[in-house]
């Protein structure tokens, strides 16, 4: 995971907490969106396709990972299986960007 996180900020960039919180925010909204796809049956090929497209390289790369971690969890039929694997999968993600963040600040 975490080098998906370095991805998404350059490793030797100190980040202050409000750059912290964005660039966390923003793999904890990936981590999301990837799971909630992964959740609702989208095909990984369709969503690394998608992500070729429309993002940047660097971008797209950590979305790459967040998605090869999304698509080895099980896909749940029940709606609240669901919702709590989309959370935990997205609080994982935040938890484990504050924890790479704090060790290079």
């Amino acid at each position: 995971m975490g080098a998906a996180l370095c991805l998404l900020t350059h490793p030797s960039a100190a980040l202050d907490q409000k750059g912290i919180d964005l660039a966390c925010g923003k793999i904890t909204e990936l981590a999301e969106r990837t799971m909630r796809a992964r959740q609702n049956g989208r095909p990984l090929e369709d969503l690394l396709e998608a992500e070729r497209k429309n993002l940047t390289p660097r971008v797209a790369e950590a979305a790459h990972a967040v998605a090869n971690d999304a698509y080895r969890t099980p896909q749940f039929s029940d709606p609240n299986s669901r919702e709590i694997v989309i959370a935990h999968f997205r609080d994982v993600w935040h938890l484990e960007c504050l924890h790479d963040h704090s060790q290079t600040n």
